[in-house]
């Protein structure tokens, strides 16, 4: 099952769109060109970039971390990392992203 972060972070291109790339990728329908920034399903790494086209493998779909950004190309998916982490290290003083972002659906929940 594919599941989004209450708060999640979209590029600038990606914003223009952004309910219909979330609609699509729930349907199954996956572009080249759109990028899903994830949860790393490793211990070792905060985040992964994943092309959205390789959700075509069903192993792959139901593995899938929480999507935490939406991104339209490689080079935007980098930036809304980059983005992530500064707002991490203006909010906490750390670069601990993972901690940070899940603190941020916290917090939303007990709004």
């Amino acid at each position: 099952m594919i599941r989004f972060a209450e708060h999640l972070y979209v590029g600038e291109t990606a914003a223009r769109k952004k309910k219909k790339y979330i609609r699509e990728i729930r349907d199954g329908k996956f572009r080249p060109d759109l990028y899903l920034i994830t949860y790393s399903a490793s211990d070792r790494d905060m985040l992964d970039i994943v092309c959205s086209v390789y959700l075509r493998q069903e192993a792959l779909r139901k593995r899938l971390p929480e999507i935490v950004g939406i991104a339209c190309g490689r080079s935007e998916a980098l930036e809304l990392v980059r983005k992530m982490v500064e707002d991490c290290f203006a909010a906490v003083g750390n670069c601990n992203v993972r901690d940070y972002l899940k603190s941020l659906e916290t917090s939303k929940e007990e709004n």
